[in-house]
C-alpha cells in the first residue's frame, strides 16, 4: 500500500473476507484438482482461519489520501455447518 505524491492511494489487492487456506473463499484442495484435471467442480466454501482484510484510508481537506494503511484482522466465529456462519436463528 502506498500514496503518490500526487495524492492517490493505491494497494494492490483491495482486500478480502473469508479463509486464509482457501482459493478464492474455496476449498483449496479441490480447486487445485479442478485446475490440473481442467474438469470444473462445485467447490465447497473454505472455512479455516477466517480473516478480514482491506485498508483504511486517511482523505485530507483537498480529498486526497493523507496515508493510507493496511488491515487484518483474525475472526474469532466458528461456522456452524447448514446455518452459515452463524449459529443465531
Amino acid at each position: 500500500a502506498a500514496v503518490s505524491a500526487a495524492g492517490t492511494a493505491s494497494i494492490t489487492d483491495a482486500g478480502r473476507t473469508g479463509s486464509l487456506m482457501s482459493v478464492g473463499g474455496m476449498d483449496a484442495a479441490t480447486r487445485i484438482n479442478e485446475y490440473l484435471s481442467g474438469v470444473p467442480v462445485w467447490a465447497k466454501d473454505a472455512v479455516e482461519s477466517p480473516e478480514l482484510q482491506g485498508c483504511i484510508i486517511e482523505i485530507d481537506m483537498s480529498g486526497r489520501a493523507a496515508s493510507i494503511e493496511t488491515l487484518r484482522v483474525p475472526c474469532k466465529e466458528e461456522f456452524h455447518e447448514g446455518t452459515g456462519n452463524s449459529d443465531q436463528g
